[in-house]
């Protein structure tokens, strides 16, 4: 686990489970005048303790990092912080999940910035003039606002940076957030330096084999589902294990042993409701809690698959690869979308307005146009396509940064150095350069796998996914299939995946 706390106390629970229970964590301390620094960091992941102090600076690092070729470089990241300015810097970072802080002693001003894509849930107030930075929101939430209180019982999480507390914010993409309590943010993913390296579905596939070159074979495991993002992740990723959670017939389980009998991946599945982790409740109140919601019983299931798994201590993750990949957020709820993904080029003539209404319906149009204004605010500058801006923001503010972040990172996070392999600047900005339309009839998919060779990997290629199609079903019948499996998924019991596994029965 990895975590950054200045001017306030982690929780000694928290603290205990993570320092000597699972032991995926170590804290150090580093105190400035009255102004403390609290990192705990992965000691799996760190030789040495990730805070580098000279004469005249201090730098601390929560997570890990990639820059100028090297992970973890804490010399050549406070060189380039010393000559650069903060947001030029997380530009050159090629990817991570952390939090950091830079700090000046001749006037003690610090700034605290994340990772380019925002992946490290870190969350700050200005507490009485004071900067107090928290991994858990819940810990800073001390009166909750109406409307953000509305927001999350209505879609399940809250739009834009707020949390339950509207004075408590989310550290996110771009944000840099000064000791004298200012904030500034820029955008730092699609002017990332690091994009010039992938232009094409190749050069994708083979960034993200070198980001994950930067582990060995040993320390790396990987989550199977029936889906292509993990299926993607597995062949690109070179991991030595490999898990998958769902009901014992359900398709990720097949799917999940045939792939990795294919790859010659140890290989362990179980009942995603299996494991009854006593600090389940804690662990989900203090990190997710405040700020958001996701499913609960995510953290006994990575809980469980951390008992058999634990000596690869790194997760290479498909975080918001169905993005990627298959244009997920290019289409709202209801019917209409349903019709939309019958018939997909119709996407090309919708207006982010619309698109973004159809994404929010069950907002009343007073939320909406507060979202909307915040939307605005954020992408008017972007150069995507306008559907893309769309994507952009539910990525980074809305259903991806702010829901699907929690499961997807953070609470793997507790006990993994979880490696979201496609969410980087370089891959990200290449597929959001694409035609939406594209994207949307799902030939950028093809084009994708089509990278993929066919000799070493055709068995996986051809293995269909819980939605009926697999890597070589024609464009014109994915929204098809893919809508017969949506049914079987939600209303065939022996179809039923994890989501479904108490209704099942087993």
């Amino acid at each position: 686990m990895h975590a950054l706390y200045i001017n306030v106390e982690s929780d000694a629970e928290i603290d205990d489970f993570v320092l000597n229970k699972i032991k995926t964590s170590k804290e150090v301390n580093v105190s400035v005048d009255e102004i403390v620094f609290k990192v705990f960091y992965d000691p799996r992941e760190w030789s040495c303790e990730p805070i580098l102090e000279t004469e005249d600076n201090i730098v601390g690092v929560a997570g890990w990092f990639i820059l100028n070729g090297k992970k973890n470089d804490l010399e050549a990241l406070l060189e380039e912080l010393k000559k650069n300015e903060p947001h030029n810097v997380i530009r050159s970072i090629e990817h991570g999940v952390f939090t950091a802080f830079y700090l000046s002693k001749a006037d003690n001003r610090y700034v605290v910035f994340s990772d380019p894509m925002g992946l490290s849930s870190s969350y700050y107030k200005i507490d009485n003039g004071n900067v107090v930075v928290s991994a858990s929101a819940k810990r800073l939430v001390k009166e909750r606002d109406k409307k953000n209180n509305r927001l999350l019982e209505k879609i399940n999480y809250i739009p834009g940076v707020e949390c339950l507390d509207s004075s408590v914010k989310r550290l996110c993409s771009g944000d840099l957030l000064f000791s004298s309590g200012e904030t500034r943010s820029e955008e730092v993913v699609i002017s990332n330096k690091n994009t010039a390296y992938v232009h094409s579905y190749r050069q994708a596939i083979d960034y993200m084999n070198y980001i994950s070159g930067f582990w060995d074979k040993k320390e790396k495991h990987v989550p199977i589902s029936s889906g292509f993002d993990s299926r993607l992740i597995a062949i690109v990723g070179d991991a030595a294990k490999s898990y998958t959670w769902g009901p014992e017939n359900a398709f990720d389980i097949k799917a999940g042993r045939t792939i990795a009998k294919e790859l010659g991946l140890y290989h362990y599945s179980f009942r995603f409701l299996s494991n009854k982790m006593e600090e389940k409740d804690k662990l989900y109140d203090y990190f997710v809690c405040g700020a958001g919601k996701t499913n609960i019983n995510l953290v006994s299931a990575y809980g469980e698959a951390f008992k058999h798994i634990s000596d690869t201590h790194v997760c290479l993750d498909g975080y918001l690869g169905d993005v990627l990949q298959r244009g997920t957020f290019l289409f709202g709820k209801g019917v209409g979308a349903e019709f939309k993904k019958f018939f997909p080029s119709l996407v090309s003539y919708q207006s982010e307005s619309s698109l973004l209404k159809d994404r929010l319906k069950d907002l009343d149009d007073k939320d909406f146009e507060t979202i909307w204004s915040d939307y605005s605010r954020r992408t008017g500058s972007l150069k995507l396509a306008p559907l893309h801006k769309v994507s952009y923001y539910e990525c980074f503010y809305g259903r991806g940064g702010r829901h699907a972040i929690f499961g997807g990172n953070t609470l793997n996070a507790i006990f993994n150095t979880v490696v979201p392999l496609m969410f980087n600047p370089a891959v990200f900005t290449f597929f959001f350069h694409l035609d939406p339309k594209e994207v949307g009839r799902e030939v950028s998919f093809v084009k994708l796998w089509k990278e993929v060779d066919e000799k070493k990997y055709g068995k996986v290629k051809k293995l269909r996914s819980e939605n009926f199609v697999n890597c070589y079903t024609p464009p014109v019948y994915m929204s098809k299939l893919k809508f017969l499996g949506r049914i079987a998924n939600n209303y065939i019991p022996c179809f039923f995946n994890y989501t479904k596994e108490n209704i099942r029965g087993e």
